[in-house]
């Protein structure tokens, strides 16, 4: 399948676009999903890191260890260093990140869908490194959902509090010795 690189976030391409100089810096000829995994992680602003902190993992520890396995993976010196290309496991990875948005019924993969779409390959060094900490892939939906649930509530309550205030009458201003 073709990656339709227009239909991922604007988060999510950043990830994407870190993830590529992540391999350019480190001399790797593919990028792989472990640098896709260490892209998300950087993003201290992003979803993913709180996202992680949250189901219980050190996030700097993970981000160590994604790190120390770039370090291993085979470089490339002289011309043909400049451009990663897309691994065959994350491409596998990104059409699960797609499968992913699919089934959350979202048009566009995020920075999250790019997480399960990771954790959903089992042969990956990134997928091994959080699998290796209780990390599954059932307990990130479950964490999303439940953030889901919690922001729509939030929301909900706020728009009752819009209504209430939205029919309350405004005080007369000048019955309150307020200029008119």
């Amino acid at each position: 399948m073709a990656i339709r690189w227009d239909k991922l976030t604007v988060k999510a391409q950043e990830a994407m676009q870190r993830a590529n100089d992540l391999a350019s810096e480190h001399g790797n000829p593919e990028l792989q999903p472990v640098h896709i995994l260490a892209a998300l992680i950087e993003d201290r602003e992003g979803i993913v890191p709180p996202l992680l902190e949250r189901v219980g993992l050190h996030v700097p520890t993970v981000q160590a260890e994604a790190m120390g396995e770039i370090e291993r993976l085979p470089k490339v010196s002289g011309s043909g260093a400049t451009q990663a290309h897309l691994s065959d496991a994350a491409s596998q990875m990104l059409d699960n990140a797609f499968k992913e948005a699919s089934n959350f019924k979202d048009e566009y993969v995020s920075t999250e869908h790019l997480l399960l779409g990771l954790l959903r390959e089992e042969k990956c060094f990134a997928a091994e490194i959080l699998h290796e900490r209780g990390l599954r892939l059932s307990t990130i939906r479950d964490e999303l959902a439940r953030t889901s649930q919690e922001k729509s509530a939030t929301l909900a309550a706020q728009s009752r509090v819009v209504a209430a205030v939205g029919i309350l009458p405004r005080p007369d201003p000048v019955r309150h010795g307020e200029p008119a």
